[in-house]
């Protein structure tokens, strides 16, 4: 067995794994987005008047539990999804040895980039469209495009952080009610983006392992479980 055969593993469970992350992490963030409805409403931003000083403070710490219970959630679907991502591009690598890949195109790199400021923008996609393209078709995966899929994920995905980032800044700076409403408000709309997000990385998930098993299938090296720690 080659060293590349030895760094295969079916990603099947790690990915349906990550997929149960990024479905708990999206009602997390659901549940957070309709407790911003709720403060809304105490703050008289339904056209109704500022509820009592109990009444907001209640609004506050039920928003501040959901709100940490969504980032708690966002961290365990990062950590899942990316162990599927570093999986996936560490099994592509093993693939094909006609391939040549760029630099900082590892399993490490495939997982790094996101959090590099600037570079994270561009380049986790990059990489993971390597990925995509070779795991699609080992021996002709120059003849393989990058699908609008991928594209609406990662569009998908910058707006959330953008739309997270602004709203985090009228939250923190706000000094009126107005100011937290108009927080709240983009918080909520935020969800309108979280949905089509985790069905759009579902099904990537889904249709990527789906190759990776089939190639590793046909592979003279034995289809390994992939519940090892990572290397």
């Amino acid at each position: 067995m080659t060293n590349d055969d030895a760094l295969r593993r079916d990603p099947t469970r790690t990915g349906k794994i990550a997929i149960a992350a990024i479905w708990l992490w999206f009602a997390a963030a659901a549940a957070e987005g309709l407790g911003r409805l709720g403060e809304i409403g105490v703050l008289g931003g339904f056209g109704g008047v500022i509820a009592s000083h109990d009444a907001l403070v209640r609004s506050d710490n039920a928003t501040a539990a959901l709100s940490a219970l969504s980032i708690i959630g966002l961290a365990i679907a990062a950590a899942a999804v990316l162990r599927w991502v570093y999986m996936t591009n560490r099994n592509a690598h093993a693939l094909s040895d006609r391939i040549v890949w760029g630099p900082r195109t590892s399993p490490f790199w495939s997982v790094a980039w996101f959090f590099v400021p600037v570079a994270g923008l561009i380049r986790p996609f990059s990489v993971f469209s390597a990925t995509w393209r070779i795991s699609a078709s080992p021996d002709a995966y120059e003849m393989v495009g990058v699908p609008a899929l991928l594209r609406w994920w990662w569009g998908l995905w910058l707006a959330n952080a953008a739309v997270g980032k602004v709203a985090s800044t009228l939250h923190d700076s706000g000094k009126v009610p107005g100011d937290m409403i108009g927080a709240d408000y983009v918080l909520f709309a935020k969800v309108l983006i979280d949905l089509p997000l985790t069905i759009v990385l579902t099904v990537i998930i889904l249709r990527l392992s789906q190759w990776q098993r089939a190639a590793l299938a046909r592979g003279e090296a034995p289809l390994h479980q992939d519940d090892e720690v990572m290397a």
